[in-house]
């Protein structure tokens, strides 16, 4: 459920999915929302934000049309905690629905897909992901919903960004890797340099090699990448260097399909270097349970649990 402390601009925001995606939505309900949209960068960050939160599962829209189907009159207050109840437990595991979340590219589990933008630009998509397009007249940005992307931004007098998490990856003629995991985003620069912008916050430059991440709230400061690492993914590589287990998990399920959670006192903080086969994430898994006496219970609905021993 959404907790009394969440910014009222992200309620705001899942409102106006919930509502954008009505059948019985009225006809002035776009201009509206794009009014809202356009009238502080606080609800532009939520509402990227908000998309997030839904890009990781694809039972919301079933859901959703069963919650109305259910009770035509259910007031937008219990659909918004519901749906949001179902984001917390659920996150991790589902697709993208493109009439849900309103992506121009979807990728499922274990799928690459490269994308030619209109002005020249080149996107590998990585397994998993979700990204929306607006190359407009005066700017192009790409909204990252889920997922990864690797960027080669084509010139062009216009600027370039990769919208994130409410945050901006703003190239500077660039060719660059973006991973939006969980609640934060993280910034690989391949080649020439980014800069990242957060509302409120001063923009960090990134250099070629160098890479970084953020949040709701803060730039982590930027520090050197390994050569090998960057964009890994498209030959087929995870990379992972003193990782946390929970978060090599979480990569391993973008290949997989499915949930993996890690459970039991400081399982997820557990330390991992490896180096793993995308094509084979199951015997990814299957090395990291024996390698370190773990105990893998697989549950319905895709969902498997990583336990002590």
């Amino acid at each position: 459920m959404l907790k009394d402390e969440d910014p009222p601009e992200l309620r705001k925001a899942l409102e106006w999915l919930v509502r954008l995606n009505d059948d019985r939505a009225p006809p002035d309900l776009e201009r509206r929302f794009q009014a809202w949209l356009a009238a502080s960068a606080r609800n532009r960050a939520a509402w990227d934000e908000a998309n997030a939160l839904w890009a990781g599962m694809d039972p919301v829209k079933a859901e959703f049309d069963t919650l109305r189907r259910r009770d035509r009159a259910i007031s937008r207050r219990r659909l918004i905690g519901g749906l949001a109840g179902l984001a917390v437990a659920g996150a991790g595991g589902w697709h993208v629905s493109r009439p849900w979340f309103r992506a121009d590219h979807v990728t499922d589990a274990g799928e690459v897909r490269d994308i030619a933008l209109a002005d020249g630009s080149l996107v590998n998509l990585g397994s998993r992901s979700a990204l929306s397009v607006d190359l407009g007249p005066e700017r192009r940005l790409v909204r990252l919903l889920r997922g990864e992307g690797f960027f080669a931004v084509a010139p062009d007098p216009r600027p370039f960004a990769v919208r994130a998490l409410g945050g901006e990856v703003a190239a500077l003629g660039t060719r660059f890797n973006v991973c939006l995991q969980g609640g934060r985003v993280d910034v690989a620069v391949a080649e020439h340099a980014v800069s990242l912008k957060l509302p409120g916050l001063p923009a960090v430059e990134l250099g070629q090699g160098w890479q970084s991440s953020y949040g709701r709230d803060y730039i982590a400061p930027p520090v050197q990448a390994e050569p090998d690492s960057i964009g890994a993914w498209r030959q087929g590589r995870m990379i992972f260097r003193n990782t946390p287990l929970g978060e090599v998990l979480a990569e391993i399920a973008r290949w997989r399909g499915g949930s993996i959670s890690a459970w039991g006192s400081g399982v997820a903080a557990v330390p991992v270097t490896a180096i793993f086969d995308t094509n084979a994430p199951d015997a990814a898994l299957e090395t990291i349970v024996q390698t370190l006496d773990l105990r893998m219970v697989d549950l319905p609905g895709g969902i498997t649990l990583i336990r002590g021993g």
